[in-house]
């Protein structure tokens, strides 16, 4: 009797339509169904420039340079990298990159020394000689960079990320540079000058790690940008991008940083797309 009743049930429930037994939710005049959320991933890469922000003072830690002092530093700058977006919306995404970034810059002031030169056995003159003092940093990072991403409309998007960085490469190199190559004494006579010892009118003086580095830097990095979609899933994204440092660089030069702002590329593939176009 069980038996005959549980196939009855059965056969009842089997003729009624399938979405009374498999409830499924619909789009109604009243309720549209909510669009897939589109998900991207990409490469990128940026050109862009590297400028110094506050002075270095080598003579803090170099004293054969005692009165040292670079400024206004700068030099190009690459980024390059990959990257993932997902929809929370249609007008928002959040998203990740990791990228290497070069951020080396070069420091250069000229100053006057006091040369003593010879023009007789033990007989010597003190002129002021000009010599280009450099500073080359050469300096890069592997940067991990969360961020939101809002488009109030589909070509166009602002950005704000956190980047949070390793120093991979921390040297400076100091140089000095003669400028001038002949002089002429209180006596009338023109000599030859040239830095004792070398034949070269550069010279290195000093190579080292940037002392008192932070090999974790953060920063806060806006940018503004354009989408273009060029078909079969793919979208090209050029933007500017602005880096703003939160971390000091060295600990023994407190006034001391590195900025950059960049022209990127980034070339996307949707693995998930939404129902419109660009």
């Amino acid at each position: 009797m069980r038996i005959l009743f549980f196939i009855v049930i059965l056969a009842w429930l089997l003729m009624q339509p399938a979405n009374y037994i498999f409830a499924q939710k619909q789009s109604t005049p009243l309720e549209a169904q909510a669009p897939p959320k589109q998900m991207e991933i990409g490469v990128l890469a940026g050109l862009g420039y590297n400028y110094q922000s506050g002075q270095y003072l080598p003579n803090l830690y170099f004293n054969q340079c005692k009165y040292c002092l670079f400024e206004n530093g700068d030099d190009l700058g690459i980024s390059l990298g990959v990257l993932f977006e997902r929809d929370f919306n249609e007008y928002f995404k959040w998203g990740a990159s990791f990228s290497y970034v070069s951020k080396s810059i070069e420091a250069s002031y000229i100053k006057y020394d006091t040369v003593p030169i010879e023009i007789n056995v033990n007989e010597y003159e003190d002129r002021a000689i000009p010599f280009r003092n450099i500073a080359d940093f050469d300096i890069a990072l592997l940067s991990f960079q969360p961020y939101i991403k809002w488009s109030p409309y589909d070509f166009v998007f602002v950005r704000l990320g956190l980047a949070n960085s390793l120093v991979t490469i921390s040297e400076v190199t100091q140089n000095k540079e003669l400028l001038k190559f002949k002089d002429t004494l209180t006596t009338g006579e023109i000599v030859d000058v040239s830095i004792k010892g070398t034949d070269q009118n550069i010279v290195q003086i000093d190579k080292r790690t940037i002392p008192g580095i932070n090999s974790l830097q953060f920063s806060i990095e806006p940018a503004i940008g354009f989408n273009f979609y060029l078909g079969n899933q793919l979208y090209i994204s050029p933007l500017f991008n602005f880096s703003i440092p939160l971390t000091k660089l060295s600990t023994e030069q407190p006034d001391f940083a590195v900025n950059h702002w960049r022209f990127i590329v980034e070339f996307k593939l949707a693995l998930t797309m939404r129902k419109f176009k660009l």
